[in-house]
């Protein structure tokens, strides 16, 4: 399994991640021209070209590892090469080879490239219309599934740095690793656990929905890929990653009452929709005094799945730091769906 390594000649981000000026609501960062070549992070076969602006998309043939840990497939997309005559769909890239370039083909106010990461395979038509940039005049091009770059992509440390803009995880190697992790246990015999997923058995990578949602750990197998067996087997092997909740660390998501309006969506995969039936509904926390509701699932980066009771499950974007709203061991309010 090869690591998903930026590998450029010089790296200086002339805008990052949902950039005020035409990243708004993208996941993409501009990489100044000092750049000069851009190398596939990755092993993958081009999937899309889009010729107006010389856009790429680069699916990996395999899954690779990501900067946070994650094991999936990855599509990278670029924009602004001013000749990718070189380049066809179906071709293969292979880790570390050079296939792109800086440029200013489409909308550029100086040579760059533009790139986006997106979780998993390609998505056609690999991108979705995003926010509306009235200072270009235009819409934001988001990757589907598009995925925080720097947790996504290693850095590699030998490259020059001029400006990082962020905290990148560094490597200075390209050495495929062991897909298969050994996670701590973090539970014991006898704690009732609530899944998203469960295994056929203690070292199988293949997740699978689970017919029953709640067990209890009755035994444990220390350093395997899925530790914990529940119900003596009659439900199967899982790990950290599928366990959703317990006892001890049930969180309840506080909706106040200073808020009239408050989107809930059909997938966790919102963080721009990219269509207006991605959106579930819209509650309204202060017709009730306020709203509280179990988190079903911890999706990363504040994005929850709760259960509603008039719209059923649902997902929702609560980050106390940004919106008003509060994460609590108990419900505030007594009219959610708890």
């Amino acid at each position: 399994m090869e690591k998903a390594v930026l590998n450029i000649k010089t790296l200086n981000v002339t805008q990052g991640m949902n950039g005020s000026f035409s990243h708004n609501g993208e996941l993409a960062i501009d990489i100044g021209g000092a750049c000069e070549w851009f190398k596939a992070p990755f092993t993958g076969t081009i999937k899309r070209i889009y010729a107006n602006t010389n856009t790429v998309w680069l699916e990996s043939n395999e899954k690779v590892l990501y900067a946070d840990g994650t094991i999936d497939y990855m599509t990278i997309m670029t924009h602004h090469d001013n000749d990718i005559s070189d380049l066809y769909v179906g071709k293969v890239i292979k880790q570390g080879e050079v296939y792109y370039h800086p440029g200013v083909k489409g909308y550029a106010t100086g040579s760059h490239i533009h790139m986006g990461v997106g979780r998993g395979k390609f998505v056609s038509p690999g991108w979705y219309k995003g926010q509306y940039q009235p200072q270009i005049d235009g819409y934001a091009w988001p990757i589907y599934n598009q995925y925080d770059v720097t947790k996504a992509l290693f850095l590699y440390d030998k490259i020059n740095v001029q400006y990082a803009m962020y905290d990148w995880k560094k490597t200075s190697d390209f050495n495929t690793v062991d897909p298969k992790p050994t996670p701590t246990t973090k539970y014991k015999v006898g704690d009732v656990v609530e899944i998203n997923g469960v295994y056929i058995s203690s070292t199988s990578d293949k997740k699978l929905v689970p017919a029953i949602t709640k067990g209890t750990i009755t035994r444990i197998i220390e350093g395997a890929r899925n530790p914990y067996l529940l119900d003596d087997g009659n439900i199967g092997w899982v790990n950290n990653d599928c366990i959703i909740s317990n006892p001890s660390n049930v969180k309840y998501l506080n909706l106040n009452s200073d808020v009239s309006s408050w989107t809930v969506y059909k997938t966790n995969n919102y963080y721009i929709p990219s269509k207006a039936s991605d959106v579930l509904a819209k509650l309204n926390p202060a017709k009730f005094g306020g709203l509280s509701y179990k988190i079903l699932e911890d999706c990363g980066n504040y994005h929850f799945k709760i259960k509603t009771a008039q719209f059923g499950e649902a997902y929702i974007a609560g980050n106390p730091n940004k919106y008003s709203c509060t994460i609590t061991d108990k419900p505030i309010y007594s009219n959610g769906n708890y």
